[in-house]
């Protein structure tokens, strides 16, 4: 049986070790890509599932109801508005006739005094 330098198995085994760390960073780089497929693929499916959920009935039904109450809340505000400013002319109506009833009543008033100080005044007969 031949023995085999120590020297030549020294370099088969460096050559060896030199092999398998080239294989085991391809493999790291293999592994870095992969993941990054698995994250490209998971945001996708989280894209996915996002728009299932906004999609799905009972979100199309909670947004047209809230629809129709935003809708319903600016009709009602805009009834008040309405309401508002009929009162408004009411209002303005009502205080031109008060206005010009109390300036009547201050110059009718006036003439009663007249009329009373002048009566006071006349001698009787």
């Amino acid at each position: 049986m031949e023995k085999i330098p120590v020297e030549l198995l020294l370099k088969y085994s460096r050559q060896e070790v030199g092999e398998l760390k080239s294989e085991i960073e391809e493999l790291k780089y293999k592994l870095k890509e992969k993941n990054k497929e698995i994250d490209k693929l998971n945001n996708k499916i989280k894209k996915y599932q996002d728009l299932t959920k906004q999609l799905s009935p009972v979100l199309q039904v909670n947004r047209s109801f809230s629809n129709i109450l935003h809708t319903w809340n600016n009709i009602k505000t805009r009834r008040e508005v309405k309401r508002e400013k009929k009162r408004i002319q009411l209002y303005k109506r009502a205080s031109k006739y008060y206005n010009a009833w109390y300036e009547g009543c201050k110059m009718l008033l006036s003439i009663l005094k007249e009329i009373r100080t002048t009566d006071l005044n006349a001698t009787p007969e």
